[in-house]
């Protein structure tokens, strides 16, 4: 028996939202590998998954 769930088909996020989320952000949403590649690993033995993007939160004090 696998234990692992199936993989979902890999889709492009829409460029629509992608504008939207950097006009809403700016620098704190980044599509760049390097980012997507550090912040899809973690700690488990299941190879790293790069998000489609990451998006840094704020606080306002």
């Amino acid at each position: 028996m696998n234990a692992h769930a199936p993989l979902l088909p890999s889709r492009e996020l829409p460029v629509a939202l992608l504008e939207a989320l950097t006009q809403l952000l700016g620098e704190r949403f980044s599509t760049a590998q390097a980012v997507r590649e550090h912040h899809g690993r973690d700690e488990s033995m299941y190879d790293p998954v790069p998000p489609d993007a990451v998006a840094f939160a704020h606080s306002q004090n």
